[in-house]
């Protein structure tokens, strides 16, 4: 176990694992520890705006914020979890002010750019550990350049719970510094679905210890491959799928945030600027160009490879492209499982999913965050929070019996 509380001796160099099946493995996971912090964002009345057809503003917003830290900490590696409408981050002590700051900065920039309140939260492990909770910490390999958190344990969820009571206010870590949202892009068109459907999964495992918990979610990543066909099968992100927008709309949103307090002039050269850089790029993957260092053929390989569709904070979360046949398989297995007390889940369908991009490097260092379409994780999440609810009910019932 480690103990180690500084970036370089304890995320930095734990070893990563490349199956998707190494989250049902505990010797992946270590310790935390007790003196690092769980930051979380979300931004508040998501469900609302992403009914009102907004949810390509929560998700942005949800991704300005794992720019912003990760801006501010490079080259530390700070892990961290996309979750639609928010991100949740573990940071060092060293740190914790300083990312606060920069959170209340994007907090800033959603309400005044989208009109979005972002909820900042934080929360001691130590506490954490304090009231009963375990944070545990693995990390999963994308690629050779890039890597995802995998979290266990139920701390996430704890944390949760603790920082809903006491929301940090601007006075916490009163402070005027500005967030960087470099690298942060949003230039690709929606990807279709290819074989029906872009489901989104949220699946969260009730069992009553911790060996139980890693047996039955190894279980449902096995039903899930056996399935969809696992790996880049059912990955939502293709080459062939990926395609740049000229829309300028869209564009605007990108637009939006890394231009935030700048002028008028800033912000229309920006926009001239990545209309040109997008109608390049277009040029570049259709002659298969080498050009600038990067060999633009593979490119979009490596992004659908650098893809988080698929992801582990205390739930399982997944983005896939499967068919409606697929899609009754997987809600019939997990409706299974629920009915017995394992689970509680939640499963939103659309058309399309999205991608929001972070890029330091085209070389590799390049992470793309996936979302269903029409608020795919947010919408699941409804689903989660009313089975978790009937899961209570049905537990209380038998208590008083």
């Amino acid at each position: 176990m480690t103990t180690a509380a500084t970036p370089a001796d304890f995320y930095s160099r734990i070893p990563a694992f490349l199956d998707a099946r190494g989250v049902s493995d505990p010797r992946n996971f270590f310790e935390v520890p007790s003196d690092w912090h769980v930051l979380l964002t979300d931004v508040k009345g998501s469900t609302l705006a992403i009914r009102e057809g907004r949810y390509k503003d929560v998700n942005l917003v949800g991704a300005s914020a794992i720019a912003a830290v990760l801006n501010l900490c490079r080259p530390v590696e700070i892990p961290y979890v996309f979750g639609g409408d928010g991100a949740t981050f573990v940071v060092p002590p060293e740190v914790l002010a300083e990312c606060v700051a920069v959170l209340k900065s994007v907090e800033r920039m959603s309400a005044r750019e989208f009109g979005l309140v972002l909820r900042v939260g934080s929360i001691g492990v130590g506490e954490i550990l304090s009231q009963g909770g375990s944070l545990r910490i693995a990390k999963q390999a994308l690629s050779d350049k890039v890597s995802q958190a995998i979290f266990t344990g139920g701390g996430l969820a704890k944390a949760e719970e603790l920082i809903k009571k006491r929301e940090i206010s601007e006075s916490d870590f009163a402070s005027n510094t500005e967030a960087s949202y470099e690298g942060l892009e949003c230039r690709w068109q929606p990807l279709a679905a290819e074989h029906g459907e872009i489901v989104s999964v949220l699946v969260r495992v009730e069992a009553s210890g911790p060996e139980e918990n890693f047996r039955i979610y190894e279980e449902i990543i096995e039903e899930v491959e056996a399935i969809t066909g696992g790996g880049q099968l059912a990955n939502p992100v293709s080459r062939n799928k990926l395609k740049l927008t000229f829309n300028p709309l869209a564009l605007r949103k990108e637009q939006k945030v890394r231009t935030y307090g700048r002028g008028l002039m800033a912000r229309a050269w920006y926009l001239l600027q990545t209309s040109f850089f997008t109608l390049l790029g277009h040029l570049f993957f259709f002659f298969k160009m080498k050009a600038v260092g990067v060999d633009w053929d593979h490119y979009k390989t490596e992004v659908a490879q650098n893809s988080d569709f698929w992801k582990f904070d205390d739930m399982l979360r997944f983005v896939v492209d499967v068919s409606a046949a697929q899609r009754r398989a997987l809600a019939s297995c997990f409706e299974l499982r629920f009915l017995r007390g394992e689970l509680s889940y939640g499963i939103h369908s659309s058309n399309s999913a999205m991608l929001t991009c972070l890029i330091f490097s085209r070389h590799g260092e390049h992470i793309h965050f996936v979302d269903g379409g029409d608020g795919g994780y947010a919408m699941a999440a409804v689903e989660l929070k009313r089975r978790l609810r009937e899961l209570e009910a049905r537990e209380s019932r038998l208590d008083r019996r």
